[in-house]
């Protein structure tokens, strides 16, 4: 059997934006590929660029002078044990463009601002499936089969939480995963995302 290399595209660029800095061109680029990637779920998507929570920062990647990628980040608050602990979150993330390690130059990009934002760990919804799991799996600590639950709205049944390593090589947060788990679900003080 003949060995095959599998070429990757990777002439993106990315740009990281604060959330008031995007423009409205930008906001309906960001809605055009949110309803094209998530056209399941387009009812979150109608009058906004994010589901429930609003972002701080959002990564977007360009293809050809074309958005094709788009990741954001949150800060939000989780109760832990009775404990408020503030915590940062990546939103679902986007790539239209197959064969380019797109979703994961996103996620870098995102868990860096994350650290740079002081946090040692970021949380995620992701869907529950092997490929998925497989496909995260040098970004994420560990994935916790626990529902997110914000004030007005819950992670859809068949996706899990994502504990993300924002900075390499550093201790697991073992008490935010054992208290969550002895909890059965993620307590998020205003929306999840």
């Amino acid at each position: 059997m003949e060995a095959r290399a599998i070429l990757y595209d990777t002439n993106f660029r990315t740009e990281v934006y604060e959330e008031d800095e995007l423009t409205w061109e930008q906001h309906n680029e960001i809605h055009r590929a949110l309803n094209i990637a998530y056209h399941f779920r387009t009812q979150s998507f109608v009058k906004k660029t994010f589901g429930y929570c609003l972002p701080i920062k959002r990564v977007l990647a360009y293809y050809d002078d074309k958005l094709v990628g788009h990741i954001a980040v949150f800060i939000d608050h989780i109760f832990v044990d009775g404990e408020r602990v503030k915590i940062a979150g990546l939103g679902m993330s986007l790539s239209l463009k197959p064969m380019s390690l797109l979703g994961g130059v996103l996620r870098r990009t995102a868990l860096n601002i994350c650290a740079q934002q002081g946090f040692d760990f970021a949380l995620g919804r992701i869907r529950n499936n092997m490929r998925t799991r497989e496909h995260m799996a040098s970004f994420v600590w560990c994935f916790l089969e626990l529902p997110l639950i914000g004030k007005t709205t819950r992670s859809h049944e068949d996706e899990i939480v994502a504990v993300f390593d924002t900075k390499r090589f550093r201790q697991c947060p073992d008490w935010l995963i054992s208290q969550a788990c002895k909890q059965g679900f993620i307590k998020i003080e205003d929306e999840i995302f």
